[in-house]
């Protein structure tokens, strides 16, 4: 940040900004830093550098805990991760065994290519009680996990009786932290009420 040492903080972007909160956490020189949300609104470019600004500040013996909604973010920086749920811990570990979570139950990961997906069939497949997490991928794709020996042919049958029309289907067992997560707390949708204001 050097370089824009005249320069006033007001002119600077959101990712600048970022950088300058670090450098004025870091001044004190700390054992432990917390960041919350440090990515939150940044440019993929920025994004990278604030992540090897923390790679490199935990490099150094700072213990660095970090707040993410980003579980990419979670798994790249972190060596432990919890999971909250409703304010509480519902799993604590390093990202790979929280991985095997997963492994270690009879929940199997699909990825599904739907021509015509739509809001309404995600919501259906969704209620599901063989579903335990769901994710879009992009406009066709989905991934699914589920439970039970039988699931498949459940999520299958949902889609197509709402007219859906399957191209591919893959089993896969690379789990991530959101299919943990979403496992662990949940598959309902979680919105944050905002103040009325009328």
């Amino acid at each position: 940040m050097k370089k824009w040492k005249d320069t006033k903080i007001s002119k600077f972007s959101t990712g600048m900004k970022q950088r300058i909160n670090i450098i004025r956490a870091l001044l004190a020189e700390p054992k432990i830093i917390f960041m919350d949300e440090p990515t939150l609104g940044l440019d993929p470019q920025t994004t990278f550098s604030v992540r090897e600004i923390i790679r490199d500040i935990n490099s150094k013996g700072v213990t660095v805990i970090l707040t993410t909604h980003a579980m990419v973010e979670a798994e790249a920086l972190s060596d432990r991760v919890a999971i909250i749920d409703h304010g509480k811990i519902a799993a604590l570990d390093t990202p790979e065994n929280l991985k095997k979570i997963l492994s270690d139950t009879d929940i199997t990961i699909f990825k599904m290519e739907i021509t015509n997906l739509t809001v309404e069939m995600m919501e259906k497949i969704n209620s599901l009680d063989v579903v335990t997490a769901l994710s879009k991928q992009d406009e066709h794709n989905i991934k699914i996990s589920a439970k039970g020996p039988d699931s498949l042919d459940e999520i299958i049958d949902t889609i197509r009786f709402d007219g859906g029309k399957i191209s591919s289907i893959a089993n896969t067992n690379d789990a991530t932290l959101e299919d943990v997560f979403l496992t662990v707390t949940g598959k309902e949708i979680r919105d944050t009420p905002t103040a009325n204001s009328s």
